[in-house]
This record gives C-alpha cells, sequence and structure tokens, in this order.
C-alpha cells in the first residue's frame, strides 16, 4: 500500500480510537458515532470527489464504486463527519468528538504534506522498444510532459484499465501516454492486443524492466506523471481512474510553479 494511503487509514482508525477510548472525557460511549461519522465521511469524500469530475465518470458511472483506484475529496469527508457528529451528539461529548476529528485532520495533512516525495529527475538514457522492434528513447520527450504507465499481461488490474488508458491518450494527444510492458516478449503481447482488439501504436515493451526499476515500480500497474523539466512529479501505484488520471493531465500541462 503507498505511504499516503497508509497515511489515510491510521488517521482513520485513531479517529475511531479516540473516540471509542475517550469515554472519560465525553463523558459517554462514542464508539457507535464514531463509526457513523466515519462512514458518513468517506461516502461524502467520495461523492464530493466523483462530482467534482463528474465529466470522466459520466460514461461508466458505476466505476463510482470504485473506491480501490483512489479518489476522495478530503473536505467534503472531514465536513459530513464533522456535521454528522453534530447531529448526533450533544454538549460535551459533541465538543470533544469535533475536536478530536479536528486534531486529527489537521496532524494527517501536515503529515501527508510532509511524506509526499519531492519530484526527482527520470533518469536518462532509458530506452525502450516499439511492437515493430524499432527503438525509443525517453530522452527524445524531454521538453514536454509525459505520462508512463508500467503493465503486464498477467496482471488483472492492468487489463482492466488498459481500455480507459488507450482512450484517454487518444484525447490528450498533447501529452503522450506510454504504455510500457514490463518483462514480456512481443509475442505474448502482440497475442493480448490482438484478443482485446486493442491497437499496438501506443504499446512500448520493457523486457529487462528497465523504467520500472527507474521509477522504483513495487507493483503493477504503475502510472508516473513526467514534467516538461523531465521530473517524476507524481506516482500513482495501482489501477488509476480515468478522473485521476485526467487530472494528472491536467496538472502537467500547468505552467511550473502554477
Amino acid at each position: 500500500m503507498a505511504a499516503d494511503r497508509m497515511l489515510a487509514v491510521a488517521a482513520l482508525w485513531a479517529f475511531v480510537a479516540v473516540l471509542s477510548y475517550g469515554r472519560k472525557w465525553a463523558g459517554r460511549d462514542l464508539s457507535r458515532p464514531a463509526f457513523v461519522a466515519l462512514a458518513v465521511g468517506i461516502l461524502a469524500a467520495r461523492a464530493g470527489f466523483v462530482g467534482g469530475n463528474w465529466p470522466a465518470f459520466a460514461a461508466a458511472p458505476w466505476t463510482a464504486a470504485y473506491i480501490w483506484q483512489g479518489g476522495f475529496s478530503p473536505l467534503f469527508g472531514m465536513g459530513a463527519a464533522a456535521a454528522m457528529l453534530i447531529v448526533m451528539l450533544r454538549g460535551k461529548a459533541c465538543a470533544f468528538a469535533v475536536a478530536a476529528l479536528l486534531a486529527i485532520s489537521a496532524a494527517w495533512f501536515v503529515v501527508d504534506r510532509l511524506i509526499a516525495p519531492p519530484a526527482r529527475p527520470l533518469p536518462a538514457g532509458l530506452l525502450v522498444e516499439r511492437i515493430d522492434g524499432g527503438p525509443v528513447a525517453l530522452d527524445s520527450l524531454r521538453g514536454r510532459p509525459f505520462v508512463i504507465n508500467l503493465w503486464a499481461t498477467w496482471c488483472g488490474p492492468c487489463r482492466r484499465e488498459m481500455p480507459m488508458l488507450v482512450e484517454t491518450a487518444n484525447a490528450n494527444p498533447e501529452v503522450p501516454l506510454l504504455l510500457i510492458n514490463q518483462g514480456e516478449d512481443v509475442q505474448r503481447v502482440s497475442r493480448y492486443l490482438a484478443a482485446e482488439g486493442l491497437p499496438d501504436a501506443r504499446i512500448l515493451l520493457d523486457p529487462q524492466g528497465i523504467v520500472g526499476s527507474a521509477l522504483r515500480s513495487s507493483a503493477l500497474p504503475t502510472t508516473a506523471f513526467v514534467s516538461a523539466e523531465g521530473k517524476v512529479v507524481d506516482v500513482h501505484v495501482g489501477e488509476i481512474s480515468m478522473a485521476a488520471l485526467i487530472t494528472g493531465v491536467h496538472d502537467l500541462r500547468q505552467p511550473a510553479g502554477h
């Protein structure tokens, strides 16, 4: 699990734990209000993200339930959780619960910013191959932003997101999306593409996994966003939603410093 997701889970656990063991200060058992507020907050955070990125979900609304892909609006979640606590509690118990929510949320925000990995240069000299065998140097893309997706035919999440990645790449030609297969030969990849009816124009091969090593990828799929300056500004480990992909592409288009 990525560090930011582990931190979010830890913050949620801390909220429930503090309220569950806070009877001495709150004057009553807050276990049930804690779990109710947590559930409402998570649903509201997801709903806020989906609503803010509805065009990306409109074509396949059921993907709004794919919470494992990530995509939450923390402020919506915190606001909804606080409102639920205020509705369910009164007096000292309400004040304690809301104060705990605000304190844990503030701590999560600060730590999340501190552990966020800084942008790092994509190593120079990385070479991959086209399906037809021609070499492609990633250095040739310097000066423009691009996205790298690492995948394999045996990877279920990779297979699920592949059609969406191809569709998004076609809709955003100004930001190249490189679909770099990790560790498989051309015959296997070609058979997979043919069986799925997917074009091979954006598919690249990395038989030795050198790009995965350069990105320090620990799992597939991994999606990395590379700025025009050649820096890896964000990495998403695991299946990515169209909304998260489009948001990342949009951020890459912004001038540096904005």
